[in-house]
């Protein structure tokens, strides 16, 4: 699992920092502060000129010192009135792999020069420290090395909720990134429930995990034609977090979870199907957000809910040209198996309609390959 960070506490007196390195930012054509630059001893504007830094975005240059810093590093932040959350993330993302690839635990960053007292500025900066310090190593065995990145002190003033708020985000994000990352042997549809399971014992939160014996009772007669050709049972997940007014409709996030995907009888071709666990990513960004909401807590009403199979080929799996009904009492002719992923939406989007009368929802979902097709890794297709 990734490593996480903590922080240290901030430290206003550069003389009592001892850290092998320091990192500061200037924007475009701005000057060094002063009081730092004689604290090193002039060494950064004279750097400055040498390597004719004048702050354009990610450039850099580092100085080494003989105090209790053991060295500078200067980041580019580029024009100021560009500098957004999306800019702040990136350059921490970058500054995390810079201090693994240093081999360091811990680095200080220069508060004033990040402006981290701004609370969005302050988060994004720390989300984008945990997202640049994820790694997936849990299922190697040689000679591995986590990640050693592990404190980070800030140097003056910043935002104490902008960094709680941006480790939580970071930490759910990478959370959702490792459940993407483990093979379909390890994370099932029951895996997805227990973890839903765990993250709903937080306060205002219900968890309730139905599964595949129940759902033709249940009329989920579309989902259950996707799940009845897989071993694994397939799992209705629907956790309700009600942090808002009882008078409150509450959001809906949905989440497809087909934990592999051959395709069931209309297989796919074997080239790359090993890429299928990830079919599952829609129900993992619900969960991702499920967690942060089990920590923030915010004073809204949400229901997530996540539709958890395999799509698998077996002696008792849907054919091309059966006919379903779905929740709603609409029948649904299978042309293609492999169309699996509305399949099973279909019956977790009704249910949730029916049952909860949301204000909107939103489903997250890998549904279909042809929108790489058409946007590349640029875009992402909504609908």
């Amino acid at each position: 699992m990734s490593q996480s960070l903590s922080t240290i506490s901030s430290n206003n007196q550069l003389e009592k920092i001892k850290t092998g390195l320091f990192v500061l930012a200037l924007f475009k054509d701005q000057k060094i502060n002063k009081t730092i630059d004689v604290f090193f001893n002039g060494q950064l504007s004279s750097a400055m000129k040498i390597e004719k830094f004048n702050g354009e975005f990610l450039k850099r240059f580092s100085v080494y010192s003989s105090n209790n810093i053991n060295k500078v590093l200067v980041i580019g932040l580029g024009e100021k009135s560009k500098y957004k959350n999306e800019q702040s993330r990136i350059v921490a993302s970058i500054l995390s792999r810079i201090v693994n690839g240093s081999k360091l635990n811990k680095v200080f960053v220069d508060g004033k020069s990040f402006l981290l007292k701004n609370e969005i500025i302050c988060q994004s900066f720390f989300e984008g420290l945990e997202l640049g310090n994820y790694e997936f190593i849990d299922y190697k065995t040689q000679n591995v090395k986590a990640n050693t990145f592990q404190k980070v002190g800030v140097f003056g003033d910043y935002s104490k909720a902008g960094v709680s708020k941006g480790l939580i985000v970071g930490r759910s994000v990478n959370y959702a990134r490792s459940l993407g990352n483990h093979p379909a042997n390890i994370l099932t549809p029951t895996y997805l429930a227990n973890e839903s399971k765990r993250i709903a014992k937080a306060k205002n939160m219900k968890c309730t995990i139905t599964d595949v014996s129940k759902f033709e009772k249940m009329g989920l007669g579309s989902f259950y034609g996707v799940a009845r050709g897989a071993k694994e049972p397939a799992k209705m997940i629907i956790v309700e977090y009600n942090g808002g007014p009882k008078s409150q409709k509450p959001i809906a996030l949905v989440g497809k979870g087909l934990t592999f995907d051959t395709g069931g009888i209309s297989l796919k071709p074997g080239a790359r199907m090993d890429e299928m666990k990830f079919d599952m990513c829609g129900s993992a960004t619900v969960m991702g957000v499920m967690n942060i909401v089990s920590v923030l807590q915010p004073k809204i009403n949400i229901v997530f809910a996540i539709g958890s199979t395999e799509n698998m080929p077996g002696s008792d799996a849907q054919r091309p040209g059966d006919i379903v009904t779905a929740y709603n009492g609409k029948t649904i002719e299978v042309l293609n198996t492999d169309a699996e992923g509305r399949l099973v939406l279909a019956d977790v989007l009704s249910y949730v309609n029916k049952n909860y009368k949301p204000e909107f929802m939103i489903d997250f979902a890998t549904l279909t390959g042809a929108v790489l097709v058409s946007l590349g890794n640029r875009a992402t297709g909504l609908m």
